[in-house]
C-alpha cells in the first residue's frame, strides 16, 4: 500500500491527472468533496475494501501498461532489500525540486544519506 500511494503522490508519467473539481456523491452516501486532501500521504488509501481502479498511475483497462506486474514487483523486491541493509535518509540540506518531464526527475537529483545496517566486520 506504501508503494502504491507514492505512486500516487509522486506519478512516474506526469500526463496522468486527477483533479475532483466538485463534490461527488457516492451511492453509499459518503461524499468526496470538491479539492479533497491529494496530497496527504495515506497508505490506507488503496487497501482491499476499495475499487480496483482507485488506484491506475500505470493506467486501466485494455491498454494498460503491459509491464505493469513486472514494475511493482520489481519496486518491491528492490525496496524490500535496499531497507534490509540500508538505513536511508533524505539530506535536509539539499531542496527536492520536481521537473515535470515526459517522466517524472528531481531538478537537481535526489540527495540521500545511505547507511549499512550492518558494521562491517
Amino acid at each position: 500500500m506504501c508503494i502504491k500511494e507514492s505512486l500516487r503522490l509522486h506519478l512516474p508519467v506526469t500526463v496522468i491527472s486527477r483533479h475532483c473539481t466538485e463534490d461527488v456523491n457516492l451511492p453509499d452516501g459518503r461524499v468526496i468533496p470538491k479539492e479533497s486532501s491529494k496530497k496527504v500521504y495515506n497508505p490506507y488509501r488503496f487497501d482491499s475494501t476499495h475499487h480496483p481502479l482507485a488506484f491506475v498511475p500505470f493506467s486501466a483497462g485494455p491498454r494498460n501498461c503491459i509491464r505493469q506486474n513486472f514494475a511493482m514487483a520489481e519496486i518491491k523486491v528492490a525496496l524490500a532489500l535496499t531497507l534490509l541493509r540500508f538505513v536511508v535518509r533524505l539530506d535536509e540540506s539539499r531542496s527536492v525540486r520536481r521537473k515535470p518531464e515526459l517522466i517524472l526527475q528531481a531538478e537537481n537529483g535526489l540527495w540521500l544519506r545511505v547507511e549499512s545496517i550492518h558494521a562491517e566486520s
